[in-house]
């Protein structure tokens, strides 16, 4: 077991220290054993340049950032040949810009001009954008920006990644508490399941 699965474990079983310490902690600070800081900060630029946002607004995250998943059912799973890059926008302007826009779109457009699944997609897209994240793989189907988002991210993968070993992708947070919040019941899953006394090695 490393030594930052070691330190994350013991921390998370520290009640002393508040859910909200252990994202900072480890979520929002230091340094990826997957992706050197030269590389990510290349990264980081890109995004920055392409929505004209700061570089600090992105960070990286998921397996990616800690070198392991703290997703259910991948939980401490070890980042891997199929692990994608998984990046946070962090921008309250950007997430503006994008709710307004979705909101103009959606305006004149009926649960009728729909079908099933893509109903279902707008639903779970909706349910995400009010817990305040925009989730791009769950954009409407025709919305004009979604064929744009993806082209980005394909082309910057190749650019990183020389065979596309490791899809870049990305969604928009309003801000640090709607991160954090989301973050923190995996947080608080977790702690649960070691005080159930599952362990993780």
């Amino acid at each position: 077991m490393s030594n930052l699965k070691n330190r994350l474990l013991s921390d998370l079983k520290n009640q002393e220290l508040s859910n909200t310490y252990i994202i900072q902690r480890y979520l929002c600070h230091g340094s990826s054993p997957i992706i050197d800081d030269d590389k990510l900060f290349t990264i980081k630029h890109e995004i920055s340049c392409m929505f004209k946002i700061h570089p600090n607004e992105v960070i990286l995250t998921g397996s990616g950032k800690l070198g392991f998943s703290l997703a259910p059912g991948k939980t401490f799973k070890e980042f891997n040949d199929s692990s994608d890059i998984d990046i946070a926008i962090i921008s309250s302007r950007l997430f503006e810009q994008f709710w307004k826009e979705l909101l103009e779109f959606n305006v004149n457009i009926t649960s009728r001009s729909r079908s099933k699944k893509e109903q279902e997609k707008f639903y779970s897209f909706i349910n995400y954008l009010f817990k305040g994240w925009i989730r791009p793989d769950l954009f409407p189907f025709n919305y004009e920006k979604n064929h744009k988002w993806f082209e980005f991210f394909n082309e910057l993968t190749s650019k990183i990644y020389e065979y596309g070993e490791h899809k870049i992708t990305a969604g928009i947070y309003k801000d640090f508490f709607t991160f954090e919040l989301y973050n923190e019941k995996n947080i608080n899953r977790i702690r649960n399941e070691i005080k159930g006394n599952i362990q993780y090695e």
